[in-house]
């Protein structure tokens, strides 16, 4: 639960959540601005961090060095993740609760690159537990206001595209890194054509980015779900996608962090 006294950026605060419907347990890492304890009545927005135990002290570090110049607002910070040791740890987990079909076929060749096992098409589920149990309990415990940006990375940007086409107005901004639309064929399109089936509008401030040197099967997605949104021409729908020159998947990363907070954050 969380403490009377939440700790500042550079000491985070971590918060188990069991949610009553899953099987998995989930481990929160809450990093709150320096001016958080001595503003008792103000209210901050709120980044969801996926993939925690990879990204999380990336994310707060990368917010450190742009609150210098005062380029993103102060904010709280909340990395979602697993109660493991090491990063690799939560691989097959992951797998689990950002896609949003069961594949088998690759359910195989990530068991056999993980050597454990791998069960996919968690997505619907994860979002609900995004929905009913981590943003009401940092609602209930922290000075949080309405703005909340979801940020992804690879499987984490596939669920953060995802959650925009599934979870109206529960986020306001998407930071989407990288994200791998090539799952199960591509059904993601299919999720954007249901959505634009029975909707003209889609609010939300959306930041999409991938690797130039990535693998086509990543970067050509990107190209054409960019085009998509374009053409449906959703209103209150804000999209920027930039392409990085010369970077690989794992190399993007510190550039889409960064260039995704400032883009999200500026008028």
């Amino acid at each position: 639960m969380a403490t009377e006294n939440p700790s500042l950026i550079n000491n985070p605060q971590t918060i188990t959540i069991k949610p009553d419907n899953s099987d998995q347990q989930y481990k929160l890492f809450v990093s709150v601005p320096e001016s958080y304890n001595k503003q008792p009545e103000k209210n901050y927005p709120v980044l969801y961090v996926l993939d925690a135990n990879g990204l999380f002290v990336l994310m707060t570090q990368i917010y450190d060095l742009l609150r210098l110049s005062n380029e993103v607002p102060e904010m709280i910070i909340v990395g979602v993740g697993y109660d493991v040791l090491q990063f690799s740890d939560s691989f097959a987990m992951r797998v689990s609760d950002l896609t949003p079909s069961e594949v088998p076929s690759e359910e195989r060749i990530l068991e056999s690159h993980f050597s454990k096992d791998v069960r996919s098409g968690g997505a619907y589920n994860f979002l609900n537990v995004m929905v009913k149990d981590i943003i009401p309990h940092i609602n209930e415990n922290y000075q949080s206001d309405n703005t909340r940006i979801l940020a992804g990375f690879s499987l984490g940007g596939l669920f953060g595209t995802y959650a925009l086409l599934n979870s109206k107005n529960v986020f306001t901004h998407y930071l989407i890194g990288s994200p791998s639309l090539w799952w199960d064929n591509g059904l993601i399109f299919e999720h954007e054509r249901l959505y634009a089936d029975s909707n003209s509008e889609l609010n939300a401030k959306v930041f999409m980015s991938v690797g130039s040197l990535e693998e086509e099967n990543m970067v050509t997605p990107v190209k054409s779900l960019t085009r998509l949104l374009y053409y449906r021409k959703y209103e209150n729908l804000q999209l920027f996608t930039h392409i990085f020159e010369n970077e690989r998947h794992f190399s993007v990363i510190p550039a889409t962090l960064s260039r995704g907070l400032r883009v999200l954050f500026s008028d």
